[in-house]
C-alpha cells in the first residue's frame, strides 16, 4: 500500500512548497568505392555528418565549400543556438543560414566583414583554423612538420596549422608544401574528422571501449563505463539538458563540457582540469576521486561532491551544493563592473578562497581561510581566517582583527549577533484567512497536513507571506529539491524567484501556484516516460483512477485552487489506503512499490523530509529541513 501514501505526499508537498514560495540526410553515394577515402566516408555518412549530392554521389575530391564545412561542424557537435549574423551573401532562407549562425555563435567560424562566402570553396588554412576552435586545441605534438611553403601560411592560421600537424591531424602536399591558400577535398576533411575524432557518440546508452584518442558526446543518456580515453573528451552542445555519467573512467586528456545539466563523476580519475566552456547552467557531481574545474567567463555552474582546485572568472556564478573543495580562485576579467558570485551552501566547506576580482560571497558554508587581493568584495560567512595585508577592502560579518573595511593580517570573525534565517511573521489566504500548521523556524520548516488543512478556506486565489527581517525590495528565492539517494541524474529541482513587496509581505496569486505546479508535474512525466516502462506506467493509471486523481491536477479550477477537491482526494486516498478495494489495485501498488524501490524512492514513512534552500541578498543561500506530518 506504500504508493498510496506517495500519491498522498505528493499532494501536500506541492501544496505545502506553493504555500512557501538542416538538411535531410540521403542515401550515400557509390562514386567513391574505390577511394582511399570510401570506409571513413561510410562512417561519417552513417552517422549521419556528411551526405552525398543525391543517389550513387559523393563527389570526393570536389572541393568543399564554406557553407558545407559550417554544416559538418553542427552536426558534429550538435550545436544549437545561433548568432543572428547580418551576412549580406547568406539568405535567411538558404539551407546553410541556420548552421553558419551556429558556427558562428560557437567561435569556430567567422566571416570577412559583412560576408561569408558561403560557396566558395574552403581553404585548407581557413579548415586548420576551424578546427582548432571546434576542438579547443593547443599545445605542440610529438610531429616535427617543416612545411616548405610556411611563409604563405597566413599570421591569424599559422598557429592553428602548427598546431594540428604536430599532432599528425592534417600533413601537407607530397612536395613538402602545405598549401595553405588550396582548397580542400570533402574526402581530406572527412578523413581530417575521423583523426579528430577516435569515438562518436551519437546515441545514449552505456559505453565501455577504451578509446585511443578523442572522443566526442553529442547526446545526452549516456554513460561511459569503466574504459579510458587517452585524448580529450568533448560534451558537446548536442547534450542539450541532459546528464552523463563517467563510471570508472580514466581521461588522459581534457575535459571540454560545452552540454549537458549534470555530469557525474563516479570513480573517475581525471587527469587534467575540467574546462566548463557553456555559459548555460551545468551541475557537477564528482564522487570519490577529486576533480578540478576551470569555469568560463559568464558561467553559471553548480558542484556537489569533492574537488580540487576551483578557477573561476570575475563575472561567472559558481553555486557549492555538499561540496567539499581545496581551493576556489577567482580571478580578474578586466571588466569594470564585473562581479563574481560564489554560493557555498551550510553542507559545503572550502579550505581557501582567493579573491583576485570582486566577488559576493553568499551561504552558511564554512571558508576555512579567505585570501583578499581585490577591493569591494563581500561575504556573509565568517572564515576561520582571513589573509588581507592591509590594501584591500572586503565586507564581512562582525568580526575582529581581518573583518569588514579591510582591517589587516587575518583575525577570526565572530558572529554575527542578527539571525541568518528569514523570520515568517504570519501567513494568510484571501487577505485575511490565516495559515494554520505551519512552522517556520531557524533551519526548520514544520507542516502538519491536517491542521493545513482544516484552515484552508473554500477556494484560494491569493495568499501572502509576512516576514519581521526582510524589508521592501528585497529579492527572495526559494528552491526545493527533491533528491534520489541512488541516482542525483533524477533529482527534480523546483525554483522561483520573487522581491519582497510592502511592510516585509509577499503576495502570490493562483497563476504563481499553476506555474509551480506546472513545473513539478511536468517534470514528474518527464521522469516516467524516460523509463519507458509501459508496465510501471498502466500500473500507475490503475492507481491514479481508483484515487481519482489525474495528472493533469484537476483541483487547480480557474481563478483558483478547488481545496474542496483537494481535500476529498486525500481523504479518498486515505480509505483506499486503509481498505484496498480490489485485487487489481493491491498489485498495481506492489508493482509500482518495488519500482519505486529499485530506484531509492522511500515510500514507508508516515511523514517525508526535504530540503529547501532560500537565498537572500541579506542573508545569502540558507538550507532549511521541510517535513510534512501525515
Amino acid at each position: 500500500m506504500k504508493l498510496v501514501k506517495r500519491i498522498k505526499k505528493g499532494l501536500a508537498m506541492t501544496l505545502a512548497l506553493t504555500m512557501l514560495m538542416g538538411m535531410q540526410v540521403t542515401t550515400m553515394a557509390t562514386d567513391y568505392d574505390n577511394h582511399w577515402a570510401k570506409s571513413v566516408i561510410d562512417e561519417w555518412s552513417n552517422y549521419g555528418v556528411v551526405e552525398g549530392y543525391g543517389e550513387d554521389n559523393f563527389k570526393p575530391n570536389a572541393s568543399m565549400t564554406r557553407a558545407e564545412f559550417a554544416t559538418v561542424l553542427a552536426r558534429v557537435f550538435g550545436l544549437k543556438d545561433a548568432a543572428k549574423t547580418n551576412f549580406t551573401d547568406v539568405a535567411q532562407d538558404a539551407w546553410y543560414s541556420d548552421a553558419i549562425g551556429k558556427v558562428v555563435a560557437a567561435g569556430m567560424m567567422q566571416g570577412s566583414g559583412t560576408t561569408f562566402n558561403p560557396q566558395a570553396p574552403i581553404t585548407r588554412q581557413e579548415a586548420a583554423v576551424a578546427l582548432v576552435n571546434a576542438y579547443n586545441l593547443s599545445g605542440e605534438g610529438t610531429i616535427d612538420a617543416n612545411f616548405s611553403d610556411e611563409s604563405q601560411i597566413a599570421a591569424w592560421a599559422t598557429q592553428a596549422v602548427e598546431t594540428l600537424s604536430s599532432f599528425g591531424y592534417i600533413s601537407g602536399r607530397t612536395d613538402g608544401s602545405f598549401d595553405p591558400k588550396g582548397n580542400i577535398t570533402r574526402a581530406e576533411v572527412v578523413k581530417m574528422l575521423d583523426g579528430l575524432t577516435t569515438g562518436f557518440i551519437n546515441a545514449a546508452g552505456t559505453y565501455t571501449t577504451d578509446q585511443n584518442g578523442n572522443v566526442v558526446i553529442n547526446t545526452p543518456g549516456v554513460v561511459l563505463k569503466d574504459m579510458t580515453i587517452t585524448g580529450n573528451l568533448y560534451l558537446a552542445p548536442g547534450i542539450g539538458t541532459g546528464d552523463v555519467t563517467l563510471e570508472g573512467v580514466t581521461v588522459e586528456g581534457q575535459i571540454f563540457v560545452a552540454g549537458g545539466s549534470t555530469v557525474t563523476f563516479n570513480k573517475a580519475t581525471i587527469k587534467k582540469p575540467v574546462q566548463v566552456t557553456t555559459e548555460k547552467e551545468v551541475k557537477l557531481v564528482a564522487k570519490t576521486n577529486k576533480v578540478a574545474v576551470v569555469v568560463a567567463e559568464n558561467a553559471h555552474v553548480t558542484l556537489t561532491g569533492v574537488f580540487s582546485e576551483i578557477v573561476m572568472p570575475g563575472n561567472a556564478e559558481l553555486k557549492l551544493v555538499g561540496a567539499t573543495v581545496d581551493k576556489v580562485t577567482v580571478l580578474p576579467t578586466g571588466e569594470a563592473d564585473a562581479k563574481a558570485k560564489l554560493a557555498v551552501d551550510s553542507t559545503s566547506t572550502v579550505k581557501e578562497v582567493v579573491l583576485e576580482s570582486v566577488t559576493q560571497i553568499t551561504g552558511a558554508g564554512k571558508i576555512e581561510t579567505l585570501v583578499v587581493k581585490s577591493n569591494g568584495s563581500s561575504s556573509t560567512i565568517k572564515p576561520g581566517k582571513v589573509v588581507n595585508d592591509g590594501k584591500f577592502e572586503v565586507t564581512l560579518p562582525s568580526s575582529t582583527g581581518g573583518g569588514g573595511g579591510g582591517g589587516g593580517g587575518g583575525g577570526t570573525p565572530t558572529t554575527p549577533e542578527e539571525t541568518k534565517y528569514i523570520q515568517v511573521e504570519s501567513m494568510t489566504l484571501n487577505g485575511t484567512h490565516d495559515v494554520k500548521g505551519i512552522t517556520v523556524g531557524d533551519k526548520e520548516i514544520t507542516v502538519d497536513l491536517d491542521t493545513v488543512l482544516a484552515s484552508l478556506p473554500d477556494s484560494i486565489t491569493e495568499g501572502s507571506v509576512k516576514f519581521k527581517n526582510l524589508a521592501q525590495g528585497e529579492t527572495v528565492t526559494v528552491r526545493a529539491t527533491f533528491n534520489n539517494p541512488k541516482n542525483t541524474n533524477k533529482d527534480i529541482v523546483l525554483e522561483k524567484t520573487v522581491k519582497v513587496g510592502a511592510n516585509g509581505t509577499i503576495t502570490y496569486n493562483i497563476e504563481d501556484k499553476k506555474e509551480v505546479i506546472k513545473a513539478n508535474l511536468e517534470q514528474l512525466i518527464a521522469k516516467i516516460n524516460k523509463y519507458q516502462d509501459t508496465n510501471a506506467y498502466r500500473h500507475l493509471q490503475t492507481v491514479c483512477e481508483a484515487l481519482g486523481v489525474e495528472l493533469n491536477s484537476d483541483y487547480l479550477q480557474d481563478g483558483n485552487i478547488d481545496t474542496a477537491t483537494l481535500k476529498a482526494k486525500i481523504e479518498q486516498a486515505r480509505e483506499i489506503y486503509n481498505n484496498p478495494t480490489s485485487q487489481e489495485l493491491a498489485d498495481a501498488i506492489d508493482y509500482l512499490t518495488k519500482v519505486c524501490d529499485e530506484n531509492g524512492i522511500t515510500l514507508t514513512s508516515d511523514s517525508i523530509t526535504g530540503k529547501v534552500t532560500v537565498e537572500t541578498a541579506k542573508f545569502g543561500a540558507q538550507e532549511y529541513t521541510v517535513t510534512l506530518n501525515f
